[in-house]
């Protein structure tokens, strides 16, 4: 279908929602920021559901044209894996998303409701209390460091990409502070999000990561 914008002055902004019964709005997509794929987060909340759409903005002459599709969750863009031993709600920090849940020792497949917006983490392990924990998934880069990074693949170095990175975070549960380690890393071509078990103060054991998918 045709579509024109009544305000041409405005950002160009577009939110999908689909058709069946329940579902809302996703977040705002910002077209004119976006050339390829993206991909953005619909929720249907009473069944407690979500499901990531693929969006595909290709400019060509003057038109743009925007197709949207169900993303295949075998080759997802983006997923979470909690390899620890605590339950945990997920969702893009610092927007209307709705928390995702996500059981010990399992995966999810993940997108960003504000595509936009930073890839940052908001990890909940105590509902009850509410007090959840930001991370990065996706570092924001600097322009030096992403001009850096492209300078590097386009010299054939092995060097890991720009968004593989590690830490240690600290969330609320039950009154105290759970202390877990996560890394950022690739499998195939879905970037990963691994939560497990720290072993410093916590007597538990730590958990390898994956050597591959």
């Amino acid at each position: 279908m045709s579509f024109k914008w009544w305000q041409v002055d405005l950002p160009k902004m577009l939110q999908v929602r689909l058709h069946d019964a329940g579902w809302g709005w996703s977040g705002h997509l910002a077209v004119d920021r976006v050339v390829g794929d993206s991909v953005c987060q619909v929720f249907q909340e009473t069944e407690g559901m979500f499901m990531n759409i693929r969006v595909d903005v290709r400019p060509y002459r003057s038109c743009v044209f925007i197709v949207f599709g169900a993303e295949d969750y075998a080759i997802a863009s983006y997923s979470v894996r909690n390899n620890s031993d605590n339950s945990m709600w997920i969702r893009q920090a610092h927007t209307r998303a709705y928390f995702i849940p996500l059981l010990r020792h399992s995966t999810t497949p993940f997108a960003w409701y504000e595509p936009t917006k930073p890839k940052k983490l908001e990890i909940l392990l105590d509902p009850a209390s509410k007090r959840s924990t930001i991370v990065d998934f996706i570092p924001e880069q600097s322009s030096s460091q992403a001009s850096a990074a492209r300078a590097s693949a386009q010299n054939g170095s092995l060097n890991a990409p720009a968004f593989e990175h590690s830490g240690t975070l600290m969330a609320p549960l039950r009154g105290r502070s759970q202390r877990l380690r996560y890394k950022v890393t690739s499998s195939g071509p879905t970037k990963v999000f691994i939560l497990y078990n720290d072993a410093v103060g916590t007597g538990a054991a730590r958990l390898a990561l994956p050597a591959g998918p």
